[in-house]
């Protein structure tokens, strides 16, 4: 995820972690923790850290906020423009495991198939056809 660090200010892209008290980011610059927020929008579509799915099986839940680690996190203002990046990313999932909530509300969590595009059609208002 695109981070700015609360304390110096330096920007950088990198996975967020969660603790006891929230979700968290680690300047690669000060060394020091701050907090993150989960950007809101429409639609939010969050990837764990899969990259050794056995190493990182905690990443592997049903709800993202037990996920330990979110490496990237997607906003999308409309139903279309969600539809159109999840397809393009479904034709080359390479074992992601994600999360989708829409309108604030969590309505996925999965390895990205095909299959869920069904789901998404009963779930989220103005799916468009393919």
């Amino acid at each position: 995820m695109k981070l700015t660090c609360a304390d110096c200010g330096f920007e950088f892209e990198e996975a967020i972690v969660r603790d006891g008290l929230g979700w968290k980011g680690i300047c690669p610059k000060c060394g020091q923790s701050f907090d993150v927020a989960i950007p809101r929008g429409l639609v939010v579509m969050m990837f764990a850290d899969d990259s050794n799915p056995e190493k990182d099986v905690e990443n592997f839940v049903d709800d993202f906020e037990d996920a330990a680690t979110i490496r990237t996190c997607y906003v999308f203002n409309s139903v279309a423009d969600f539809a159109a990046a999840w397809r393009k990313m479904v034709g080359n999932p390479d074992g992601m495991w994600y999360f989708v909530l829409y309108k604030g509300k969590q309505i996925m969590s999965g390895a990205c198939d095909d299959g869920d595009e069904d789901y998404f059609k009963e779930e989220m208002e103005g799916w468009p056809e393919g």
